[in-house]
């Protein structure tokens, strides 16, 4: 993919050698910058150069890499050292269930089916897992599951924020499994319109913004294992991840009801020493995954007990696109960027106990922040994945509109401006429902699509409401009181002129990134 070769007009093409930046020949795992194969980098014999991760062991360097690890089995750190069984615990989910889009089973309890089935928009699986008070920090999470059909996706992985769904008491084999109490396709897709996305309500919605793993291409009876170590770094409490594949062609995974079902190995680190870990959430993660035999043999480590504390991490959110605070530790008062998250749509601050918080920007800062991120992941996005560069520039232009509607809504007032926020509703409902489209036609890239409608649903439903006043409302929607009641020196359109130049001059550095006049 992306690859580029100069060809002369009537000459015969070069010849494939180590060297030419292509993989082209029999033994070539890679060339120069054509690496994708490669978790490190190209060496000049066209081979991946060792590296932890690789899944192979490399003396003296690496006692051990992933399951190969005849050294210590079983016991191989994510460091590619050799541990001991006070460093690892494994978990069985304390529920799972998947919902399905597939007529009558829309309203249909699968609570104790045997299988999980992943299908593409139509099913996805919900595992839960308890973690305890641990001993030492999670250094690395990886989950396994087994595979019961074949399908050339295996699925992506995402958080739910909201682990109170219930797993429930039917096999979701017949319409009697409508009366069970468990989790259902209906609880989640609130829109009815048989799309579970970030436009549903339901406190059960995937992250769909923030993948924590993958598995790739699945086959039946075989053993997969998947990196979801970013799903796992707040610390003792109640987790729950789902699997969503992209394929037409689904898969089954075993359920906890059988002998073969999900398990999460976390790696911890050691007791007494806190880590602090910067997730960065990509919309199309590498699947990670390791493939042995249908038989497998299951480890279970109970944690030491020792006095050590707990890390101090502790996370608190609401299900997307709702105001959030999130609140992590490791940052130094005196250093304002310590507590960047990345994320232009957040205010970030470092308490005096050197906690980070991460507020989301609601309002029309918030929808102006969410829009310009939208653009600003259109214009980086390859043709390739979007169709064609006119696709590209169709749904560049929907963006702009939205951009116009914004400014719009904060140089207006009253009547105009209620108009100008309805109208900008309107639009970005309007640019969700082309990406979504686009995306059912195979038109657009699956994680591309995802990303767009993440941002479009959290933009449009934090748009303030319209005001619906008999007085004026100021330029930033601030109610004003009538002519008759103000003070001396307000002019006659709204707010005092000082109050006027502060909100103007506010957040310069969250104008400046997300503001409306942004080219």
């Amino acid at each position: 993919m992306g690859d580029s070769m100069m060809l002369v007009k009537g000459a015969p093409p070069p010849l494939p050698r180590c060297g030419d930046d292509l993989v082209n020949q029999p033994g070539e795992q890679c060339d120069g910058a054509d690496h994708p194969a490669c978790p490190g980098a190209c060496l000049p014999d066209c081979t991946c150069a060792p590296v932890c991760g690789d899944g192979h062991a490399d003396p003296p360097t690496e006692a051990c890499d992933g399951s190969d690890d005849a050294a210590c089995p079983g016991l191989c750190l994510s460091d590619c050292r050799c541990g001991d069984p006070s460093r690892f615990m494994t978990l069985v989910p304390v529920a799972d269930t998947f919902i399905d889009a597939v007529d009558r089973a829309v309203a249909w309890d699968h609570g104790i089916a045997p299988l999980l089935s992943v299908n593409q928009r139509a099913a996805f699986a919900y595992l839960k897992f308890d973690v305890p008070s641990l001993p030492g920090p999670v250094t690395a999470a990886r989950l396994t599951v087994v595979a019961n059909s074949a399908s050339p996706d295996g699925g992506t992985i995402y958080p739910v924020r909201d682990s109170s769904w219930p797993e429930g008491n039917q096999t979701g084999l017949g319409a009697t499994s409508a009366a069970g109490p468990g989790l259902k396709w209906v609880d989640v897709d609130t829109d009815g319109n048989g799309v579970v996305d970030l436009r549903d309500t339901s406190p059960y919605v995937p992250d769909f913004t923030d993948a924590v793993g993958g598995i790739g291409a699945v086959v039946v009876g075989g053993t997969y294992s998947a990196d979801v170590t970013p799903a796992f770094q707040g610390g003792p409490g109640t987790y729950t991840l789902t699997i969503k594949n992209d394929s037409q062609n689904g898969t089954l995974y075993f359920s906890r009801e059988t002998s073969q079902g999900p398990e999460l190995r976390l790696e911890l680190g050691a007791p007494g020493i806190t880590s602090t870990t910067t997730t960065t959430s990509t919309t199309a993660p590498v699947p990670t995954t390791s493939t042995t035999t249908a038989e497998t043999a299951t480890s279970t480590t109970t944690s030491s007990t020792t006095t050590s504390e707990p890390p101090t991490t502790s996370t608190t959110s609401t299900s997307l696109p709702l105001a959030t605070t999130t609140t992590l530790p490791g940052c130094d008062p005196n250093v304002p960027s310590s507590c960047d998250d990345g994320d232009a749509c957040t205010a970030d601050a470092c308490d005096a106990d050197g906690q980070c918080h991460h507020v989301a920007v609601v309002g029309l800062d918030g929808v102006s922040c969410r829009v310009e991120t939208l653009a600003d992941a259109l214009q980086g996005v390859s043709p390739a994945d979007v169709g064609s560069a006119r696709v590209r520039r169709r749904l560049a232009a929907r963006v702009r509109a939205v951009r116009t509607a914004l400014l719009a809504a904060r140089s207006t007032r009253g009547r105009r401006a209620a108009d100008d926020l309805a109208r900008t509703q309107r639009l970005l409902a309007g640019l969700g429902r082309q990406v979504d489209r686009l995306e059912r036609q195979g038109t657009l890239a699956r994680p591309v699509a995802d990303r767009m409608l993440a941002l479009t649903a959290s933009a449009e439903r934090i748009v303030p409401p319209a005001p619906v006043l008999p007085e004026e409302s100021g330029p930033d929607h601030s109610v004003v009181p009538p002519a008759a009641s103000r003070p001396a020196g307000q002019r006659g359109g709204g707010i005092p002129i000082l109050a006027f130049r502060f909100a103007e001059s506010a957040a310069p550095d969250l104008r400046r990134r997300c503001g409306p006049n942004r080219a």
